[in-house]
């Protein structure tokens, strides 16, 4: 994985930091920076350029929100008890969500760039302000909670030992109304702007982390994939398993039930793909029904 490349993509293309070499820009530079960015002096315009950027579905609704991918080397140098990767995994595993939510992540006032205002990302997406606890505590169930996007690609980075994996959006940008209180789903985005801007970077990033596994968050993510041509053909093909998981905003389930789904999705599509071997896989079968026994509160 060129880990340099996908730097500069979501730092030098995507948003872009003022004198700062994306290639080299790390958490550890955004921690020293009170855990936020530097200076953004720009960021991807592409399709609002190209009038792509209001929802036809919801006119009241357009690109307000800009975020970025952080990889596992993000997560691990995130935590306040850093662990060891030696036997680690190397494959490349990706989790895709839809879009960037509309919390309270991104820069509170509008910046200007090329004639347009969006509001950034102000640290580092995902991860935010980083995580307390060691591996241990931070493994497998306690990320596995509703509504818990970067803790649970931290847990699934821990549990399954994944030193490659990357976490990014389908669309980068997210669809808000003028308050940023409204929010789009993926389903409200003008289709033109979704092809721009997987063709853009999710193409890019796939090209990249070169997965052995993509966790697609959502059905209509699953669905996506398997119907984009600019990534279709990387993805047809026996050594990429597209494994489709339930996004942590789904509530109809018990935690318990969730939380199953969620081990075995990983589990099972890890070992069809060959990341993990039979030993491995059942050793998980082991510390699943551990856990699964003393709950973490």
């Amino acid at each position: 994985m060129n880990l340099e490349s996908l730097r500069e993509l979501n730092f030098g293309q995507l948003i872009q930091l003022k004198d700062r070499d994306p290639a080299t820009y790390t958490f550890d530079d955004c921690r020293k920076n009170c855990f936020t960015h530097p200076d953004v002096q720009g960021y991807c315009v592409e399709c609002d350029r190209n009038g792509w950027h209001q929802s036809e579905k919801k006119p009241g609704l357009r690109l307000r929100n800009i975020s970025h991918g952080a990889h596992a080397s993000d997560f691990l140098s995130a935590m306040s008890s850093q662990p060891s990767i030696e036997g680690w995994h190397n494959d490349g595993v990706m989790f895709i969500f839809e879009t960037p939510s509309n919390g309270g992540a991104f820069s509170k006032e509008p910046i200007e760039y090329a004639g347009h205002l969006k509001h950034p990302v102000e640290g580092w997406y995902w991860i935010h302000q980083g995580f307390e606890g060691s591996a241990e505590s931070r493994s497998f169930p306690s990320g596995f909670r509703q509504k818990k996007y970067g803790d649970f690609v931290l847990s699934a980075i821990l549990t399954f030992k994944l030193a490659n994996a990357y976490a990014t959006n389908l669309v980068k940008c997210g669809l808000n109304n003028q308050s940023r209180e409204g929010y789009g789903k993926i389903g409200d985005f003008n289709p033109k702007c979704v092809k721009e801007c997987a063709s853009r970077f999710l193409k890019r990033e796939i090209e990249l982390v070169r997965p052995k596994v993509i966790f697609a968050m959502s059905k209509k993510v699953e669905d996506y994939l398997k119907q984009f041509d600019a990534v279709k053909g990387r993805l047809d093909t026996p050594k990429v398993k597209i494994q489709r998981l339930h996004h942590p905003a789904y509530w109809r389930m018990s935690n318990l039930s969730r939380e199953e789904k969620w081990f075995r999705g990983i589990q099972n599509a890890l070992r069809e793909a060959t990341v993990i071997d039979g030993e491995e896989y059942a050793s998980l079968d082991k510390l699943f029904e551990d856990k699964r026994t003393k709950p973490q509160s």
